[in-house]
C-alpha cells in the first residue's frame, strides 16, 4: 500500500477499543483484522457457553435440594462455573488489550507518515 492511500484512510480512532468491550473479536474485525477477529470470537463464544452450563448446574442442583428434599442428591460444586468464568474474563482483556496494542500501532505509524518531511524541502 503506497503511504498516500494509508493517508487517505485517515487517523486511527478508539472505536475498536470500544467494541472489544461489547464482545471479544468486535473490535478487530472493526479493524480490519478478520483472522483475529475470529480467533477471538470463536474461542470466547464455546467458553462463555461453557460457563453458562456451569453455571446453571448448581442453581438447578439447589432448587432440586429445595423443592424435594427426599431426593438426598448432592448439588453440583461451584468449581466448574468458576474456571470458565476466569477463561472467559481472560479471554475478554486478552481481546481488548489486542485491540489496544493494535491500534497504538496504526497510530504510531500514521503519525509517522502525516509528519515526514517532503524529500524536496531541507531539513532543519
Amino acid at each position: 500500500m503506497t503511504p498516500e492511500k494509508q493517508t487517505k484512510k485517515g487517523k486511527p480512532t478508539r472505536l475498536p477499543t470500544l467494541l472489544s468491550l461489547v464482545y471479544p473479536g468486535i473490535g478487530q474485525f472493526a479493524q480490519g483484522r478478520p483472522i483475529a477477529g475470529i480467533l477471538f470470537f470463536a474461542t470466547c463464544t464455546p467458553a462463555f457457553m461453557m460457563f453458562l452450563v456451569n453455571a446453571l448446574r448448581p442453581i438447578i442442583g439447589v432448587y432440586r435440594l429445595a423443592f424435594y428434599p427426599s431426593d438426598q442428591a448432592k448439588a453440583p460444586g461451584w468449581s466448574g462455573m468458576l474456571i470458565w468464568c476466569v477463561v472467559v474474563l481472560v479471554i475478554y482483556f486478552i481481546s481488548i488489550w489486542d485491540t489496544n496494542r493494535a491500534y497504538r500501532q496504526q497510530r504510531r505509524s500514521w503519525s509517522r507518515q502525516t509528519h515526514q518531511i517532503p524529500p524536496d524541502l531541507p531539513k532543519r
